[in-house]
């Protein structure tokens, strides 16, 4: 009887409300959309994450999102404390966002994410900019570092974390993409940009099967994070754009041009 009496409470001020908003003024009409607009957010956003009749497919909860964490390696000692060795699918060495070059940051965030500091999570204005060039035909990305940081934590885009609907040809992008902006805008809130941001570099794939800046300075340039020179900073950004494209050992004349377009970017 309460779950009824609430559902025709938040029926009574919207559009379904057929009656009562023909006879209403303009300024009330509008405000009866814009409400009905409201209602059907919140709910398209519980079923989104409840996963309400296997729809949608898995997401991250609040919980995970709230406790974000990078795949480790496993180490094993002897009983002596000497490393044996490792056990991992993704072998890294997060360091602190302290420990990384600031030219590193600006050329992330110059080259993936120019407003990094002024959005919460989904940058509107480069959505709608990525929306326009698709339909014209210029395809280009909008995504924000938090959304590509989801998109590589949580495996978004695994058949795994597929629902009902993502079996629909042309769902299954739109609905990954709504379970990253939903998690990247719970990121912001739990995170702190530069948190964001140590998490996104040391959890990032740079190719040859190192993940993370540290592992790419050492790889890539024989070098510790902090100690990079602007150009080494934007050769690694610049693999990012196709780690295996852009890879300064295997193709070091179009990794020279990527980081060209970087420094530009800068």
């Amino acid at each position: 009887l309460t779950i009824e009496k609430a559902y025709k409470s938040i029926l009574k001020y919207s559009v379904f409300n057929r009656s009562d908003f023909k006879s209403s003024s303009k300024k009330s009409q509008i405000w009866r959309s814009l409400y009905t607009i409201s209602v059907l957010l919140v709910a398209f956003i519980f079923a989104l994450e409840s996963n309400i009749l296997w729809l949608f497919g898995n997401m991250p909860t609040m919980d995970e999102a709230r406790n974000t964490k990078l795949s480790l390696p496993s180490q094993i000692y002897s009983e002596d404390e000497k490393l044996l060795g490792l056990f991992y699918v993704e072998n890294r060495s997060p360091v602190s966002f302290e420990e990384i070059d600031s030219l590193t940051v600006s050329a992330l965030i110059a080259t993936e994410d120019v407003r990094f500091y002024s959005h919460n999570g989904l940058d509107l204005q480069s959505l709608s900019g990525a929306i326009f060039s698709t339909i014209t035909g210029n395809k280009r990305g909008g995504s924000t570092i938090h959304q590509q940081l989801v998109k590589n934590i949580y495996n978004t885009r695994q058949k795994s974390s597929r629902g009902i609907l993502g079996y629909i040809p042309g769902l299954s992008t739109l609905i990954a993409k709504l379970k990253e902006w939903d998690t990247a805008v719970k990121i912001d809130f739990f995170f702190q940009k530069n948190e964001i941001l140590a998490l996104y570099l040391n959890g990032v794939d740079f190719g040859d099967n190192t993940f993370g800046i540290k592992l790419a300075s050492e790889h890539f340039f024989s070098k510790q994070p902090e100690e990079l020179e602007l150009h080494e900073s934007a050769t690694l950004i610049g693999i990012l754009k196709g780690t295996n494209y852009y890879s300064p050992k295997r193709r070091p004349e179009r990794a020279l041009q990527r980081r060209n377009v970087v420094l530009e970017q800068m």
